[in-house]
């Protein structure tokens, strides 16, 4: 263990002046909780963000690529799935309405049920494979 002059903590590494705690090896634990919340909050899962504001956990990878996720709830706003590579918000789940807003394409793989008194398809061109589809307009 090492304690450098600014109270830097490292456990198996001398640590990086930007780390208050810097570990080289495994970590383990069976709840751990992130953020600036009350000292008095648990851990309700295994990994438990809670802030004081958007909560979030950035995925990176590290390739020459970079890409970058952040995954956030915001109570305001709602679940929000963003590319910070790109600059765009790829999904997002609004705390008001539960409606989910996708950025891109939807792709999907099995059948698609959709249940509500409206459907709208704001298209200019309708492809329907199947030769038995009816139109009822009654």
């Amino acid at each position: 263990m090492r304690i450098d002059a600014n109270g830097n903590f490292g456990i198996g590494v001398t640590p990086n002046t930007a780390n208050k705690l810097e570990v080289n090896g495994q970590i383990r634990g069976t709840t751990t909780m992130f953020g600036n919340s009350s000292a008095g909050n648990v851990a309700a899962k295994p990994v438990h963000i809670k802030y004081g504001g958007p909560a979030s956990l950035r995925l990176e990878d590290s390739t020459s690529s970079n890409l970058v996720y952040d995954i956030t709830s915001d109570h305001g706003t709602g679940f929000i799935i963003r590319d910070e590579t790109a600059g765009t918000n790829r999904l997002v789940i609004s705390s008001s309405t539960g409606d989910a807003t996708f950025s891109n394409d939807v792709i999907i793989t099995g059948d698609l049920t959709v249940n509500g008194d409206a459907t709208t398809v704001n298209t200019t061109n309708l492809l329907v494979e199947d030769p038995n589809f009816w139109n009822d307009t009654s």
